[in-house]
């Protein structure tokens, strides 16, 4: 059986009795969430001294936009009125600023992370052979 080796392929993720089904991002794409939550900031130099800049990530801005590409559906997560949440990009961006929810969210990426970094060895393997 043929498949298409570019298309990305879902996981399971199991959490306290929630499920979130993933897609991991590519090298790539991850790259790109932390360059669109990249500034320049302007430090504060010296009277006379030119003026500095340094490069800044927002890793909360990040940390969100990764469980939103990433988390591409889920079962058991529910609002505060104990009805179930749809998994749509403004409910896994609240999900994952709420500090409450820090440990859930902590757990996904540290999965998904996994995840990645298996298909990343299994790419390095095939290169080889």
């Amino acid at each position: 059986m043929l498949r298409i080796a570019t298309k990305k392929r879902k996981h399971i993720i199991e959490y306290m009795g929630a499920k979130f089904t993933v897609e991991p991002n590519t090298k790539e794409e991850s790259q790109g969430i932390i360059k669109q939550n990249s500034y320049t900031e302007k430090v504060e130099t010296p009277m006379g001294k030119s003026d500095k800049y340094e490069e800044k990530v927002d890793w909360i801005g990040v940390h969100a936009d990764n469980i939103d590409s990433q988390v591409v559906a889920w079962d058991g997560i529910e609002g505060d009125d104990g009805k179930p949440l749809p998994c749509n990009s403004e409910n896994k961006r609240a999900l994952a600023m709420c500090k409450e929810n820090e440990h859930i969210c902590i757990y996904v990426q540290e999965e998904i992370s996994k995840i990645g970094q298996a298909q990343e060895e299994k790419k390095k393997k095939k290169v080889k052979n």
